[in-house]
């Protein structure tokens, strides 16, 4: 049922189909709100997963990061150098928390891990490694 309108249409339109600048009813897209007016940006954090890139600011050294923090990757500051952290923080069980720490030039991986709601009790442990 095709119609085609040469000379223009007038009348009344229900809705918002008049100005279609927006949604008529707004929504959320991973909880974040969207009415069709604008653009919105979706962190990975909307959807559950890490971020790409450094997460944070550079923190002062490699106890920094907190055992509760949001899970990524961070850099910390360790005495001339740095050293990556990757936390994985999931709030429940016995574990709810576990950091890696990996310094450069293969200069060893080391991991502790969290319990219960008191954080981090032991410090960090080495991996094993052959060039150490």
């Amino acid at each position: 049922n095709r119609q085609t309108f040469s000379g223009g249409l007038s009348g009344e339109l229900s809705g918002n189909a008049s100005t279609a600048a927006k949604l008529k009813t707004a929504r959320k897209i991973s909880n974040v709100a969207f009415d069709g007016s604008s653009d919105i940006t979706l962190k990975a954090s909307h959807v559950g997963a890490f971020a790409l890139g450094k997460t944070g600011s550079t923190v002062a050294n490699d106890k920094a990061v907190g055992w509760n923090w949001s899970s990524g990757a961070y850099n910390a500051n360790i005495g001339g150098a740095s050293t990556l952290i990757i936390h994985f923080y999931m709030g429940d069980g016995s574990c709810p928390a576990a950091q890696f720490r990996i310094n450069y030039k293969n200069g060893g991986i080391f991991y502790r891990s969290a319990r219960d709601g008191y954080g981090f009790e032991a410090d960090w442990s080495e991996f094993y490694t052959t060039t150490r």
